[in-house]
């Protein structure tokens, strides 16, 4: 059975950041993929030297960062970029290291920093790294990939907060099937900390990790950290456990910080009880930190259950957007323990829920004539790992949307956070959405290069509108801006009813209490919801029903009885699961697609291939819950967006 995607469907590389690239010259090894080696350098060596292949020389460069307390690019901060030989030879002059990372690159879209605590070899736009000596750089933990901290091992290479040695070592950094393991480790006669960062910025949200350590029996000299954001010293919020006498002062052990801590009001400490199992959360927004804590591992705690909870409301709330996730446990001051023995924390899972501040304002900018509306959060869906990523089902047509991007200036993989497209009729036409954008965006900018590729801009109303043209699938896009973080596309006539609403000059969705309603109620569970109308969703459903009389039945029951269809697929990270809820004309309409439903399933019982792929394996994991005028169909498990997938082929 074939699965027709469109609206949440084919692998969306351009905006979920999984980059490629064409390659031209040197002779073709893995699988011409850009690739570059380094020849086996002596201890201390001053000169380096490789080969790049699958490259052009004349647009890719080479990038050397060497590692000690942190890593400094080579050999000059002025001179960063090494060149290739046609024959795809590179060679350069280093500084003293403990450890080297060598990239290829592209100078148009990789500037590199001066010096980086976090690995080179992660950042974006990297074409290809080699490393000596070789060594892990990153996890994949919890459906996300977490680059590892490291230094180099002698006595000048110890880095914040410590200072400590940082490594990557197994020993120090792994994952097992109970989770990430951090621990405390003496290696070569140094003792070594573990601390992992994710790669993106998550934003706004409610952060949580399920810990299965008791980190209310940490060595003095011991301090976890199993949930921090950080940004910069000044722009970070923690939670911190420490043994007794140590980092935080008797009787406590524990403590909530938004930095820098030396402010009145920017600390609380409490007392961590014994506890082998526990979740931390903090709960980041615009006005707000809500730090919790609290014994076990339920979703929805009990007041019993919570052993500590403050909301900060202070001056050093961080702005998203340079911020990403840590977790580490280290050694204050950098003294060893004193029992002599390296403490090890647990960390059983990390979720991540963000907060869409895109669905609120889509309810200020649509027109109240938009039937139907499906939102993405790619900067949430970047931020998972390759491999849980690519099982997540995206809609082509953002494809199509981030390369018209380019114009203006915007590279969507970096730029563009969130998506919400809307369509006035039940088609669900690409040519006839329309949609706004939530991410970085720069308004002078965006008109600079508007003029030098030659766009059309068109003054609205104190607006500007500015004209792409021909887009393919999407047809003649127009675009406008709402300040420097939003930007509003679709035909023209769609961009000024955008530009109307928002104004006040003409109803905006807000007017319609339902879709209000439905967007409060999906806005935050998910990376990827949406709301469909009937006819819409019975249209997709017809080619999957059973043949015969069964099939014009269930149509037009479904057509007949169904107000709307809302859907999420929760990401990887969170489990994976896909729900679909069916508001209905009454209740007895609910029961009676409920028991069709459940018909559907014993039919697909019969008829899926015993360990095969497609629709009808994944609805016998189907869970059908009636309640009053709705109808919930859930399927749990990796995969699960399949569900979604043929319901909006």
């Amino acid at each position: 059975m074939k699965i027709r995607m469109s609206i949440i469907s084919a692998m969306l590389a351009a905006l979920a950041g999984c980059g490629g690239g064409s390659t031209t010259l040197s002779s073709p090894v893995n699988g011409g993929q850009p690739t570059v080696t380094l020849n086996t350098p002596s201890p201390g060596a001053a000169q380096l030297s490789g080969h790049a292949y699958n490259v052009n020389p004349s647009t890719t460069k080479v990038v050397i960062y060497v590692l000690t307390n942190q890593w400094y690019v080579q050999p000059l901060v002025a001179a960063p970029f090494t060149n290739i030989a046609s024959d795809g030879s590179w060679q350069s002059s280093t500084y003293p290291w403990q450890a080297i990372v060598v990239l290829l690159v592209n100078p148009s879209t990789y500037t590199p920093a001066a010096t980086k605590i976090t690995n080179p070899a992660l950042d974006p736009g990297v074409l290809a790294y080699t490393s000596y000596p070789s060594a892990p750089v990153s996890v994949n933990f919890s459906g996300r990939t977490w680059g590892i901290k490291m230094t180099g091992n002698v006595a000048s290479d110890q880095f914040q907060p410590g200072p400590n040695y940082w490594s990557a070592d197994s020993s120090v950094v792994r994952v097992a099937a109970d989770g990430l393991h951090l621990k405390i480790t003496k290696i070569n006669g140094n003792w070594q900390c573990g601390e992992v960062y994710l790669l993106q910025s998550l934003g706004y949200g409610t952060y949580t990790v399920q810990i299965n350590s008791r980190l209310d029996q940490l060595d003095t000299n011991t301090v976890a950290a199993p949930l921090f954001i950080y940004a910069d010293t000044s722009h970070e919020l923690d939670n911190e456990y420490s043994g007794p006498g140590g980092l935080i002062p008797s009787p406590n052990n524990a403590q909530f910080v938004a930095q820098p801590y030396t402010v009145p009001g920017n600390l609380v400490r409490y007392r961590q009880p014994a506890a082998s199992q526990l979740t931390s959360q903090m709960e980041w927004q615009p006005d707000h930190v809500t730090f919790r804590t609290w014994n076990g591992w339920s979703d929805n705690p009990t007041a019993s259950d919570i052993i500590y909870q403050w909301t900060y409301t202070g001056s050093y709330i961080p702005q998203p957007g340079q911020e990403s996730v840590h977790i580490n446990l280290w050694l204050l001051n950098g003294q060893a323990p004193i029992t002599g023995a390296g403490d090890e924390m647990v960390i059983q899972s990390f979720t991540f829920q963000g907060s869409s501040q895109l669905s609120s304002a889509v309810l200020d900018t649509f027109p109240n004539d938009d039937l139907q509306v499906s939102y993405t959060d790619l900067a949430g869906l970047r931020s998972l790992s390759a491999d849980a990523r690519g099982r997540q089902n995206f809609d082509p047509l953002l494809q199509t949307l981030g390369e018209s991007m380019h114009p203006l200036g915007i590279e969507a993989a970096k730029d563009v956070d969130e998506v919400m497209l809307g369509w006035h009729d039940e088609t669900m036409d690409p040519a006839k959405a329309l949609g706004l954008v939530a991410g970085r965006f720069k308004p002078d900018e965006f008109r600079q290069y508007s003029g030098r590729a030659g766009l059309a801009i068109i003054p609205y109303k104190g607006a500007d509108i500015y004209q792409l043209g021909s887009t393919g699938a999407l047809g003649s896009l127009y675009f406008t801006l709402f300040g420097d973080s939003l930007l509003a596309f679709g035909q023209f006539n769609d961009v000024t009813a955008m530009i109307d609403s928002r104004a006040g000059r003409s109803p905006s969705l807000k007017a319609s209490a339902e879709f209000a309603k439905w967007r409060g109620e999906l806005d935050g569970t998910a990376a990827q919801w949406g709301v469909l109308t009937a006819k819409a969703a019975r249209k997709s459903i017809e080619p999957w029903l059973p043949p015969g009389s069964q099939q014009e039945l269930a149509a037009g029951y479904l057509g007949r009885s169904v107000q709307r269809v809302l859907y999420r697929v929760q990401g990887e990270d969170r489990g994976g699961a896909t729900r679909i809820v069916l508001i209905c004309d009454s209740s007895e309409d609910a029961t009676g697609i409920a028991a069709l439903s459940r018909l559907f399933q014993l039919g697909a019982r019969w008829l899926a291939p015993p360990g095969g792929a497609g629709l009808l394996p994944a609805m016998v994991k189907l869970r059908v819950m009636p309640s009053g005028l709705r109808v919930e169909v859930e399927l749990p498990g990796p995969n699960s967006s399949i569900f979604v997938a043929a319901l909006l082929r």
